[in-house]
């Protein structure tokens, strides 16, 4: 089941409306209460509905939660790992190869004292510490 998220704008917009259009008219039945105020703000009747039902339960309006922000493969590698990764693709020039992803991603996997990552979250982690991805012929 997916949810719109109404944003606190949007629900200050509904109950200004639904103040003003109340005190214009007193005598207005509900649906058509709802509909002056879904053509006045554009915004959906069941939106309009839950607004004004949590304007009047609870006399004031809530902000929505905002979601967890989840820390990503860059956070969660240390320093001490971002080195030895660092260490291991400057092997490659050493040796005089040229550093591919595959082949940057399978040295890296092999070796046990460094956490094993998949092809993007490699290519997230290298951009990450500055590396820069050149096209080869």
């Amino acid at each position: 089941m997916s949810a719109w998220i109404v944003h606190s704008g949007q629900k200050q917009i509904v109950i200004n409306i639904y103040k003003d259009v109340l005190k214009t008219e007193p005598d207005i039945k509900y649906d058509d209460l709802l509909n002056t105020i879904s053509t006045k703000s554009g915004i959906g009747i069941g939106t309009i509905k839950r607004t004004i039902r949590e304007y009047k339960s609870i006399g004031t309006l809530s902000s929505p939660v905002n979601k967890k922000k989840r820390p990503t493969v860059v956070d969660k590698v240390d320093d001490f790992d971002k080195n030895a990764i660092r260490q291991k693709i400057h092997a490659f020039w050493f040796r005089r190869e040229i550093p591919t992803l595959p082949k940057m991603l399978q040295a890296i996997n092999d070796d046990p004292d460094l956490p094993s990552f998949s092809c993007t979250s490699l290519q997230m982690l290298l951009k990450d510490m500055q590396f820069e991805y050149t096209k080869r012929n």
